[in-house]
């Protein structure tokens, strides 16, 4: 199913922060949500995952069971070892508990940290920290994941691996939506980029366009 915005308008105080935004995500596919600080990247977010409602225009997205959402500035879950933030991911999972653990294994080693299983969180690179956090999205079992900034205190080496990991996760047919600074990171790994000015969308559609564009 398509995310659709349909002239969206975000206003505060009379100020505007988005603007007749039209726009569409498609599903199973890898989009970057690009743009300047403060050009409405992380509005644009809790928009779509419903934590705020826009001042007018319509929003059409999956029922929030759907989304698995991790916000730019999240802070350490205190005295919890890797695992056990993996397996909070499943508390609404109907699931045996001796299959949980199978799978904790299986998100761990999907996200290249098995050797962090019994780990404390707050020991961890910020790096080895998105893995987790990227492994308690597929602990969810949903179909799209969303994530604000999660590379913003990466090294470069460590991005780089990082992308590659989601253009992995997005092949099992999750919809990976990203906001991120790394434009050109952008450019190789996504599918779509949305850019955004001003709370306005200034492009929206394929990276071969926006390349084009770009050029």
């Amino acid at each position: 199913m398509k995310i659709l915005l349909k002239n969206v308008e975000y206003i505060v105080n009379n100020v505007k922060i988005l603007d007749k935004i039209d726009v569409s995500i498609a599903p199973e596919k890898f989009t970057s949500i690009v743009g300047a600080n403060g050009s409405g990247k992380t509005t644009l977010l809790s928009l779509l995952t419903s934590n705020i409602n826009p001042s007018s225009g319509e929003i059409i997205t999956p029922i929030s069971e759907k989304i698995s959402y991790i916000p730019q500035k999240i802070q350490d879950p205190p005295f919890l070892k890797v695992y056990e933030i993996v397996l909070s991911g499943m508390t609404l999972l109907n699931l045996d508990k001796k299959y949980k653990y199978k799978l904790i294994d299986k998100y761990l080693s999907q996200c290249g940290i098995r050797k962090l299983y019994s780990k404390y969180f707050y020991d961890l690179s910020e790096g080895e920290k998105q893995r987790v956090w990227l492994a308690f999205c597929l602990s969810q079992s949903r179909e799209i994941i969303i994530m604000d900034e999660p590379l913003s205190s990466i090294d470069q080496a460590s991005k780089l691996e990082f992308y590659e990991l989601l253009r992995e996760i997005q092949s099992l047919r999750k919809t990976i939506i990203l906001v991120t600074h790394d434009i050109n990171s952008a450019m190789i790994f996504s599918d779509e980029i949305i850019q955004i000015d001003d709370g306005k969308i200034i492009f929206s559609g394929p990276v071969s366009d926006y390349t084009l564009k770009t050029k």
